[in-house]
């Protein structure tokens, strides 16, 4: 059960994540439940090799990438791609570079080899046209299984976008709808920040972690980050 998975990664690696990292992030308009989560599941899935398209020029979600990495204790290798400006900006608030590989310039135009990818972190464009792309050109190419993050996503239920406009999310909507997805969902946080049925699992984490109050409508409490699984290739409807 994908919602088990979350209280499971949570239980296993929370207090660590509120005693070590918690109190040293940047600034960001990365919530503090999907900050919570992004941590545990690195840790707990231990990716050997990370792509963050959009790194956000504080780079919460690099810091806590490279945190839980560096955690793991294994070889990795953290791919990030941004706009130049952008990406120096990240850069320069890291505190390890050893493993980064930057790529600076329009993911647009990258040559990659995608299906090495064990971690795909996307936060960038959120217009329908990009989601349409990267579902296409970097999606396609991950290995079945494969992990994808996918921020500012507020699907809930089933699947009511309550951003309600034609963006990122109402793309991954209209495939699922029509069964030609190549992704499945894996966990909506926007579930728990706003879906009735999850009342009782956020209370329970905001217990011991500082996420606030049911329902998280409002930064830095809501938790728009969404994560889907590569589908098999041979389950894909074209």
């Amino acid at each position: 059960m994908s919602k088990q998975v979350v209280l499971d990664i949570i239980s296993k690696y929370g207090d660590e994540y509120e005693n070590d990292i918690f109190y040293g992030m940047p600034y960001s308009q990365y919530g503090n439940l999907e900050s919570l989560v992004l941590y545990c599941f690195i840790r707990e899935y231990k990716p050997k090799k990370i792509f963050e398209m959009g790194t956000e020029r504080f780079s919460r979600s690099t810091y806590l990438i490279q945190k839980a990495l560096l955690k793991n204790g294994e070889d990795f290798t953290h791919y990030m791609c941004d706009f130049p400006e952008v990406l120096q900006q990240a850069v320069s608030n890291l505190f390890d570079t050893t493993n980064v590989v930057t790529l600076p310039g329009n993911a647009l135009d990258l040559k990659f080899d995608y299906s090495q990818i064990d971690f795909m972190f996307i936060d960038a464009h959120h217009t329908r046209e990009f989601a349409e792309w990267y579902l296409d050109n970097v999606v396609e190419h991950l290995k079945p299984n494969t992990p994808i993050h996918v921020h500012d996503i507020n699907l809930s239920g089933d699947w009511f976008d309550r951003d309600g406009r034609i963006n990122e999310a109402y793309e991954f909507t209209v495939r699922h709808k029509e069964n030609r997805s190549n992704v499945d969902k894996f966990f909506w946080l926007e579930d728990f920040s706003v879906n009735p049925e999850y009342k009782k699992d956020f209370n329970e984490i905001a217990k011991k972690h500082f996420i606030g109050r049911f329902p998280a409508t409002a930064l830095p409490y809501n938790a728009s980050a969404s994560y889907w699984l590569r589908k098999n290739i041979n389950e894909t409807t074209n």
